[in-house]
């Protein structure tokens, strides 16, 4: 899988690479396993070599999550059809065994050290996608128009977008016009979804290059997120960036540090409103 070929090494590589190094100081293991639920995680691999290995039996073993697979401590049943408590339990089993667990939401940080009180809960984020904001090309406010939604079509965003575009879109069609009242739909595999073939106002782009020159021209970014795994929403960063207000659900929200049904206006003038 990709995260194994990342380095250019393959499974088998990886250990005759490791044993060839004299001193391991620090392992961060990232391990997207809930993608393969059937396959043993990234820590259940490595952690145990690591362990015996020489060149790194003193080494701080960091295990990185940017999805929590038991989000916020809800509950092993949250998510039972899409990864199951087996991968819950395997993650639950890589914090275990590790020196320290990086994370994305700060949500997250308390119901790990619930479990676990000695360990380590750092926080980290996966952004490398965003330009900052004086990279930027920020259009006019006044020379948008029409809301914007991004995402790729798996399951859960399916139903937020068809939920934006068959209730929301016709009431802000009712209050700003037709012309105004506009929905663009950009992620891959969006051009498939049949609900949004045919529905007035509504624009898919599917897959597109460039998300950012579309979201220069939007005046709003929604973004309802109401299923799937609890986790930090780079795509509202990306908006942000470049002066669209995001609105967007207490789920969508979590990691930015807000407080519900509020608007938030930080120093750049962007907006966040979460209800």
């Amino acid at each position: 899988v990709g995260p194994r070929l990342v380095c250019g090494l393959t499974t088998t590589d990886i250990p005759a690479y490791l044993a060839e190094l004299p001193e391991i100081d620090l392992v961060l293991m990232v391990s997207t396993f809930w993608f393969y639920p059937e396959l043993r995680s990234f820590p259940e691999l490595w952690i145990p070599f690591l362990r015996e290995n020489a060149a790194s039996s003193s080494a701080k073993l960091v295990v990185m999550a940017d999805v929590v697979t038991c989000p916020n401590g809800l509950g092993l049943d949250d998510e039972p059809n899409e990864v199951g408590p087996q991968a819950h339990g395997a993650q639950l089993l890589g914090f275990a065994a590790a020196d320290a667990v990086a994370v994305e939401l700060s949500e997250d940080k308390p119901w790990i050290q619930r479990l676990f009180p000695a360990l380590p809960v750092l926080p980290i984020r996966f952004v490398s996608t965003v330009s900052p904001l004086e990279e930027c090309d920020v259009s006019p406010f006044s020379a948008r128009k029409g809301l914007i939604w991004v995402g790729s079509a798996h399951f859960d965003n399916q139903k937020a977008v068809e939920f934006v575009a068959r209730f929301v879109l016709p009431l802000v069609r009712a209050r700003v016009g037709k012309e105004e009242g506009t929905l663009v739909v950009v992620g891959g595999g969006t051009d498939a979804i049949e609900s949004l073939k045919g529905l007035e106002g509504v624009h898919v782009m599917g897959h597109v290059s460039d998300v950012a020159a579309l979201l220069a021209l939007a005046k709003v970014c929604v973004s309802p997120t109401l299923y799937g795994r609890a986790r930090f929403q780079t795509k509202h960063l990306q908006a942000l960036a470049r002066g669209v207000p995001v609105v967007t659900t207490e789920r969508g929200s979590l990691g930015y540090h807000l407080t519900p049904n509020t608007t938030h206006t930080p120093h750049t003038h962007t907006h966040t409103h979460t209800h």
